[in-house]
């Protein structure tokens, strides 16, 4: 089977009834003809003709789902397991050399038992969080370097809650370092998504390799196959 086929629509310099002929090409062979005032109307007669061709020859790629991939929030709070302080803590000592043992606090000793502590959020996958841009533009730099150096190929894809300014950056970003970037959706549900260039063949090669499917593509063998 061929790496690829080259599917060409031109006139052939022959007019009738004031139409002009149309000829569509695979490799320079003529497999179908057809009069129209110009060059797009030839396109849309052909159209269907050319899709039905490249499903004899050629493997089809079906996206299920473009958001499919590692989903980068930009920030996320966690709230901690365990509600016990350490024996170091500050308040823990300061409470004991009172006289507190453990017990609740109170009268009655109802009350809390542990000292007040402060709760702070934190970055599951460290992307953004911070007030200081330059600190978040040098996480997603190298963020993505990182996912270059690992050799992966399945899509990060970036929450909506990132600004359309940190989207440029990103798409900027993803540019400089030959990756691909696109984003997706309208206004509050708008993501991006970055992934590695990948050509046609490669994503087929990856498909057969696992039968065919993923969870982000379905792949359609030629029927000539």
């Amino acid at each position: 089977m061929k790496a690829g086929l080259t599917i060409k629509i031109i006139g052939t310099g022959e007019v009738k009834n004031l139409l002009r002929e149309y000829a569509l090409t695979i490799d320079s062979e003529s497999i179908e003809l057809c009069y129209a005032e110009n060059e797009k109307k030839a396109r849309e007669q052909l159209g269907p003709k050319v899709l039905d061709l490249l499903k004899q020859y050629c493997f089809t790629i079906v996206t299920k789902n473009k958001y499919d991939g590692e989903q980068i929030e930009k920030q996320q709070s966690t709230i901690p397991e365990s509600s016990t302080l350490p024996e170091n803590n500050i308040g823990t000592k300061m409470m004991k050399s009172m006289g507190w043992c453990g017990q609740g606090l109170g009268k009655n000793r109802s009350g809390i038992q542990n000292p007040i502590e402060i709760q702070e959020n934190v970055n599951r996958l460290g992307l953004g969080g911070s007030k200081n841009c330059k600190n978040m533009i040098a996480q997603i730099n190298k963020y993505l370097e990182t996912y270059i150096q690992m050799q992966h190929t399945h899509s990060l894809v970036f929450s909506p809650d990132f600004t359309n300014d940190e989207r440029k950056f990103i798409h900027e970003a993803a540019r400089r370092l030959n990756l691909q970037s696109k984003s997706h959706g309208k206004g509050t549900n708008r993501q991006l998504t970055v992934q590695r260039k990948l050509s046609a063949w490669k994503i087929v090669e990856d498909l057969l390799a696992v039968g065919g499917s993923t969870s982000k593509y379905d792949l359609i063998k030629p029927i000539a196959l």
